[in-house]
């Protein structure tokens, strides 16, 4: 007796390669969301989940037993995450901004990089006047020009 997923697997193998669609969307959206719960990263989710069923419909002639088709497809969906984190710790763009939560970023920062560009113009500036003009009077008032 075949079970459902066995029937359209029969299908695929006995050269109904479109079958598989029904087995993509039935199990799609299960997929993804392992995938992206290990991965927490909403593009790397989408591409590993994509290769999952690649990787499927490409090994399904090796499938034994057909009733275990989505414990299957979920083995295939935990080694492709093991082996994308093993690959991209070893990435030189691991830190790459657009990888970064953007709550950690630190916004101010360019203002910062503003602040001493103009501080440093600034005492470039004072560093090239006359002695007696690069010195603040202490008696100045700030109201007197």
């Amino acid at each position: 007796m075949h079970s459902e997923d066995g029937s359209i697997i029969q299908e695929c193998l006995n050269g109904k390669p479109e079958a598989f669609g029904i087995l993509v969307d039935k199990y799609k959206s299960g997929i993804y969301a392992f995938v992206y719960s290990e991965l927490r990263n909403f593009h790397d989710a989408q591409d590993v989940t994509q290769d999952v069923f690649l990787q499927a419909y490409r090994g399904l002639r090796k499938l034994r037993v057909w009733e275990s088709f989505s414990f299957w497809l979920f083995c295939i969906a935990r080694n492709l995450c093991k082996k994308w984190i093993n690959n991209k710790s070893k990435r030189p763009d691991k830190d790459y901004i657009d990888d970064q939560d953007p709550r950690i970023l630190d916004v101010p920062s360019l203002n910062s990089h503003h602040e001493n560009q103009i501080f440093q113009s600034l005492q470039e500036t004072m560093d090239s006047l006359p002695e007696d003009y690069n010195q603040v009077d202490d008696h100045y008032d700030g109201n007197s020009l």
